[in-house]
């Protein structure tokens, strides 16, 4: 969200729809702007709006309350409203959901407003306030996505209140200005709904998972899944919030609510009042966004963020309850009339119990949950304090958005690297996030440079950074928690010659200019760096889309579609004219079918999900066609009826002899086993021999695939110069030692427990 906000001050992008990144809505951003132009980009400023946002929703409960339940006298209107509002007050759920600095807080803030507005004006008869509660029922649907819903609750729960009340329909006049005021604020967004239709429920599922709307309606068995998820929605209301959580055996409401819920919910049914009616449907129909959708992760798990917006009309409906609960006890001649304020009393007291509890218990592992967090904060600083000098970071590292953020101020520019922003030999700090880093391990091959004021991002550069011999610094949290170390370096890297592309302009005025990677091969990475070169200000924002696959399409190596560096430096802030390099590296599995391989490089448009094509015509570009051989020499060679050598090649190098096995599994493993491959002299003796589970033990014979295809590389050295055999085999450990594999015998080839690959002479 703050990224977004940086981009809308410094760089102009308005955000009108934002689809990353939580599926933010503008109106946070904008609000946000202006509270980071006063205050400046730090963590305060960042959740304080959510903070507070989420502290109003108290006294906008208290408001809504007074003015809905107006007709059974003004104190029992105020008495509803303040317990009501109490209850939110202390409520550690609702708290809890304020601090992170997320919009759905605000949700029930304009939610609780507008309803406050209507209601004044069904009681006083005020068109004035029916125009406000229209503009503010607008103004919600860019506050959330769950605000899709409110105007449709609002609508059927204001049809109860006016079958309990007829007399409310001599306001329908002032109930077309309100619809008219709403429709008004809203067009804009509902205009892009009917443009994109895609974007009316993008979001909807878990952000952690993948993109796009997700309702039960699509699960084969929707209706078991509403039924659990309500099951839970009622059980965190009355019962515990989550099971996995510290909170443990918590509720969401405290006992007294619960009670005045339920005797809030008698009230509705034996009086049927039009505010009884109202606020109970209410209730009812916002708990339907949460309870129609559901999570990748879990089908019936509940996500509390799109329940939050429900959770005030909970506490109206238990402030009613309550209130009545006071005016029985005040009614009854035995009882004294202070006994009333009991009720009072007890819900603060509940209130204050739990959220001693939850500062006890609880915030201590927030706290220590939150680690991840708070680890940038030094960071940050410790990189503001040294200005005077070249940082370099882990792209990774700058990708989170949480660092970038707390950079903005020192770093506001940003731009690609693909020009010599270090001279050769240059002094540059270098920081590692592990603090447990040794000089040993060599560094990450793509480094983003912070420098002058200007965020670089560098193409992949390896070996780029010289170690030099001076100590280490370490970079702690306030309470003294190693978070990071900062080492002294040299800088070597030189910008790489990247291949030239020519002819691959997308229409949106982004053109792919150079490509560089290495060679595609079996149980490697392969490392791709493309470069980018916007023509002028792009726009509309867009997705990357890369896919491997074969001449053929039926085999798919990996297809990836993401936003390019996790949005801290989107594409419509690139800067025209300028290169920018974006790298990326794809694990290869060990069983590549041999053949030619094609890398297709695209865009997407992420308001019309569709790709963006180039100027050619065509909808993606082919940045490179790669090729991966086969085994040099066929065999046929069954070990055990679990393995079978389809081939081999021999590859006499530098470092040794390179023996690549070409192994299909044609069995399930029974366990797993390990390959051997001796090299034995004219005298039948072992001279060296490589002993190891194929892929260096990444990939287990019990793992392997039925039917799959593995290129098992290893290198056998020294090997001193003459002729000798090969050897090859499996076998396993067993307790009372090892156990080879025989090969099953085949017409007059007699089953043995090695194979003699090949005889090879070396120099």
């Amino acid at each position: 969200m703050a990224l977004h906000t940086r981009d809308f001050l410094q760089e102009s992008i308005f955000p009108f729809y934002i689809y990353h990144q939580f599926g933010i809505q503008p109106l946070i951003i904008y609000i946000q702007a202006l509270i980071f132009s006063v205050f400046g980009y730090n963590v305060a400023s960042l959740q304080g709006l959510t903070v507070v946002g989420g502290a109003l929703v108290a006294p906008a409960t208290y408001w809504a309350s007074r003015w809905a339940f107006d007709q059974f006298g003004t104190v029992f209107a105020r008495r509803a409203g303040l317990i009501a509002g109490l209850g939110l007050a202390l409520s550690t759920f609702f708290a809890s959901h304020s601090l992170p600095g997320i919009e759905p807080v605000l949700l029930p803030l304009v939610e609780l407003a507008a309803i406050g507005f209507l209601w004044r004006g069904f009681r006083r008869g005020d068109r004035l306030d029916f125009i406000l509660a229209g503009l503010l029922v607008g103004l919600s649907q860019y506050v959330y996505i769950v605000a899709r819903f409110f105007p449709v609750a609002l609508a059927v729960a204001s049809i109860g209140a006016i079958v309990a009340n007829r007399r409310l329909l001599a306001h329908w006049r002032d109930l077309l200005w309100a619809a008219a005021a709403a429709a008004l604020v809203a067009l804009p967004l509902f205009i892009m709904f009917i443009v994109y239709p895609y974007t009316f429920v993008a979001r909807v599922s878990n952000p952690a998972g993948p993109a796009g709307g997700q309702f039960v309606f699509e699960l084969p068995d929707p209706v078991a899944v509403v039924v659990t998820k309500l099951i839970k929605q009622l059980t965190a209301l009355s019962f515990f919030w989550r099971v996995d959580h510290p909170y443990g055996p918590k509720s969401i409401l405290t006992a007294i609510f619960v009670v005045g819920l339920v005797i809030g919910i008698v009230v509705v049914v034996r009086r049927r009042r039009d505010a009884h009616v109202y606020g109970c449907l209410m209730m009812v129909l916002m708990l339907l966004p949460e309870l129609l959708t559901y999570e990748n992760y879990h089908h019936t798990a509940i996500n509390f963020r799109r329940l939050l917006p429900g959770i005030p009309f909970f506490f109206m409906m238990a402030g009613l309850g309550t209130a009545t609960a006071w005016a029985w006890i005040e009614r009854r001649p035995r009882f004294p009339r202070w006994m009333g304020y009991l009720v009072l009393a007890l819900a603060l007291i509940l209130g204050l119990i739990r959220q001693w509890d939850f500062a006890q218990r609880v915030t201590p592992y927030r706290l220590a949950d939150h680690v991840e967090d708070l680890k940038f904060g030094p960071i940050a600083e410790f990189i503001g304090n040294h200005l005077d000098r070249s940082v370099l970071l882990p792209t990774s590292l700058f990708s989170d958005n949480r660092l970038a953020f707390l950079l903005i101020e020192q770093f506001p520019h940003r731009q690609g690297g693909v020009e010599a922003t270090l001279r050769q030999g240059e002094r540059v700090s270098v920081i590692l996030l592990d603090p447990e880093w040794s000089t040993d391990k060599g560094f990450p091959e793509e480094w983003v440079l912070l420098k002058e004021g200007t965020v670089f991002f560098l193409p992949s550069m390896p070996a780029s950074v010289e170690l030099l011999n001076e100590r280490e610094t370490i970079i702690l949290t306030k309470n003294g928690t190693p978070v990071a170390t900062a080492l002294e370096a040299r800088w070597q890297g030189r910008i790489p010659a990247y291949m030239p592309l020519e002819g691959l302009l997308f229409s949106n005025h982004v053109e792919l200019v150079g490509f560089q990677s290495n060679e595609l091969e079996r149980d490697s990475d392969l490392n791709v760096t493309l470069y980018w070169r916007p023509s002028m200000k792009i726009r509309r924002d867009v997705e990357l889309v890369m896919e491997l696959y074969n001449r053929t399409r039926d085999v798919t190596v990996f297809s990836k579609e993401e936003w390019p560096l996790n949005g801290v430096f989107r594409v419509r802030a690139w800067h025209p004219d300028q290169i920018m390099p974006l790298s990326y590296s794809f694990a290869i599995g060990p069983g590549l079918p041999d053949g030619q391989y094609q890398l297709r490089v695209g865009l997407i448009d992420q308001l019309s999900r569709q790709p963006v094509p180039l100027v050619t015509g065509q909808k993606a570009a082919i940045a490179k066609e790669f090729e991966v051989s086969g085994p040099q020499i066929l065999t046929d060679i069954n070990f055990g009826n679990f393995f079978r050598l389809e081939g081999y090649t021999l590859d006499p190098t530098s470092e040794g002899l390179k023996i690549i096995l070409f192994w299909r599994a044609i069995e399930s493993p029974d366990s797993d086993y390990t390959v051997f491959a001796h090299i034995v002299n004219s005298d039948d003796q072992i001279v060296v021999q490589n002993d190891g589970e194929p892929f260096e033990g990444r990939y287990p014979t019990s793992t392997w695939a039925l039917g799959e295809l593995f290129a098992d590389e290893r290198i056998v050295s020294p090997i001193p110069a003459g002729e000798y055999r090969i050897y090859i085999g499996w076998y396993r450990h067993q307790e009372d030692g090892w156990k080879r594999l025989s090969t099953v015998s085949q017409g007059s080839s007699p089953a043995t427990d090695h194979f003699l690959l090949d005889t090879i002479t070396l120099p």
